[in-house]
This record gives C-alpha cells, sequence and structure tokens, in this order.
C-alpha cells in the first residue's frame, strides 16, 4: 500500500473579441478573436510499501519503504484569429461569395519536470535509488508549438429549372496546413554511474543531493580520431 499526497493549482484567463461590419447592404465582413492561457502546478508525493516492487518481506525484518516525489509545472495558450466574409451580387445571377480564414497558434511549455524516487532500507539506515526503467532521479523540459492556417472559399449561383424546381451551382476549395515543433531535454542523476568518486550519496534531503558537488565531469573519452569528450554525471 503507499499513502499519497498530492497538491495542485491551476490559473485560467482569456478573452474574447467578436466583430462585425456591413461595408453595404449586399457585403458583410467579420472577425473573432480568441486568447486563452492556462498555468498548471502539481506536486505529488507517495510512500510506503510497494511489495510488487520490492518483493516480499522476511519475517523480523522491517519492510523497505518506496518513496516518490514529483514537482510539475505546464503552461499552455492557444490564439485563434478568424476573418469572413459574405457578399451579394444581385447583378450577376444573384450570386454569393462566402470566404473565411483562420489562423491559431497552440503552445505548450514544460519547464522543469522533476522526479525522485528511492528506497528507505531500515536495517543499514539508508536509503537506496529505486532504478526500475527511468526512475533515476531525473529533470525533463519539454517545449511544443503548432501553428494551423485554414482558408476556405465558396461561389454559388442559384436556379430555377423549367419545372419550377430551385436549385444552386456551387463551387468553391478548403486548403488546411498545419506545422507542429517540440524539443524536449531530460537529465538523469545517476548514481556514481561509471565508478568514480563523485559523491552522490543521499542522506533524505533531495535538495542537498542536487547540489553543485554532485555534477561535473566523470569521465574524460578518447576518440579515435584523437579528440577527446568530456562525459557529465
Amino acid at each position: 500500500y503507499l499513502n499519497d499526497w498530492k497538491s495542485s493549482s491551476e490559473v485560467n484567463w482569456g478573452s474574447m473579441l467578436a466583430l462585425s461590419y456591413k461595408v453595404h447592404a449586399n457585403h458583410e465582413i467579420k472577425s473573432d478573436i480568441f486568447y486563452s492561457q492556462s498555468g498548471t502546478n502539481t506536486t505529488r508525493y507517495l510512500e510506503g510499501r510497494w511489495r510488487k516492487q520490492l518483493g516480499e518481506p522476511q519475517p523480523g525484518v522491517p519492510e523497505d519503504v518506496y518513496m516518490t516525489r514529483s514537482l510539475h509545472w505546464t503552461e499552455r495558450s492557444l490564439q485563434s484569429y478568424q476573418f469572413s466574409g459574405e457578399h451579394y451580387f444581385p447583378f450577376l445571377f444573384n450570386s454569393r461569395l462566402v470566404w473565411k480564414s483562420s489562423f491559431a497558434k497552440n503552445t505548450q511549455d514544460e519547464p522543469d519536470l522533476r522526479r525522485f524516487t528511492t528506497v528507505y532500507v531500515p536495517t543499514t539506515d539508508k536509503y537506496a535509488f529505486f532504478t526500475s526503467g527511468w526512475e533515476w532521479p531525473s529533470r525533463y523540459f519539454r517545449e511544443l508549438e503548432e501553428d494551423a492556417q485554414n482558408y476556405q472559399l465558396d461561389y454559388e449561383i442559384p436556379f430555377t429549372n423549367y419545372t419550377g424546381l430551385k436549385g444552386k451551382f456551387k463551387m468553391g476549395g478548403l486548403l488546411n496546413s498545419k506545422d507542429r515543433t517540440f524539443e524536449e531535454v531530460a537529465f538523469s542523476y545517476r548514481a556514481d554511474p561509471y565508478g568514480t568518486n563523485v559523491k552522490t550519496d543521499y542522506f533524505g534531503d533531495p535538495n542537498e543531493y542536487f547540489g553543485s558537488e554532485h555534477v561535473g565531469i566523470v569521465r574524460v573519452d578518447t576518440l579515435g580520431n584523437g579528440t577527446t569528450r568530456n562525459v557529465f554525471g
């Protein structure tokens, strides 16, 4: 079983503007502008016995305690601009022209997702890192941006056939494009990954573990072309 503590705060705001202008009795132009911004901050801490991962306890031996922490901030924004027009031409077979164009930008920013998972071992009164999959202490950064454009044009001419039935000829086109880019970077803090003397002991304070004395060059590799490469940890 695990005890779960979670705290979340959220801020949302937005605005919308709609305009309409009738140039003539037969011509009208409209615009709609929308903007939305939101941010969510979430912290979470789980602690307890996780026998599925840590195994069944031995008789008379205190169980290991699983602990994981996460701190996550997400910021999103949406901008949307839409313009449209409707035009009626009574002198041109009572035809009608309708057009629309829209532009939208959607962004998402996760500037520093932090995860820190450890196991407390009561028999030794020490902490160990829980290394199932990616669960080394880590920090994650991600940025996403999406741009969308839409253009539409319709032209119609009404008619009445020899039986008196009304209909219309209609033609037009639609162009839709979308472009999405994103960038993400993840850092893992591995405990002494190359057998170096880098101080990576953990004594219960995550802030101390992420101190500058735990980060630096842990190895220098000599490549085949004679150049060197620094390996950071």
